[in-house]
């Protein structure tokens, strides 16, 4: 078994879709550190963006992300399939430093 990860980061809005998977994974963690908590109130959405079309789109975490500076969840063991995307949104109207890992293993 290999991981990897896709890793999103920025200091402004971020509104990422990974490049689509070319194989089946397993979403296992998602990590997201925040580096001086956000007053605005604002959520932080993961999306699979799904190749089965928008009726398969289905939405992994929504965290409001005011005074939050991390969230850890592991073991998730969600199958994603080839040609899955993932998204990750947050308007950041605070400007905020984050780093968003969503680790993957096949």
């Amino acid at each position: 078994m290999s991981n990897y990860k896709i890793l999103v980061t920025g200091t402004g809005a971020i509104s990422t879709t990974s490049t689509p998977l070319t194989t089946e994974v397993t979403l296992e963690a998602i990590t997201i550190h925040v580096g001086v908590a956000a007053n605005a109130v604002e959520n932080l959405v993961v999306t699979v963006d799904a190749i089965d079309g928008a009726a398969y789109d289905t939405v992994l975490l929504t965290q409001a992300m005011a005074g939050v500076t991390d969230v850890a969840l592991t073991d998730l063991g969600i199958p994603l399939y080839a040609g899955d995307a993932l998204k990750v949104v947050w308007a950041n109207t605070d400007g905020r430093t984050i780093g968003v890992r969503l680790c993957l293993e096949d």
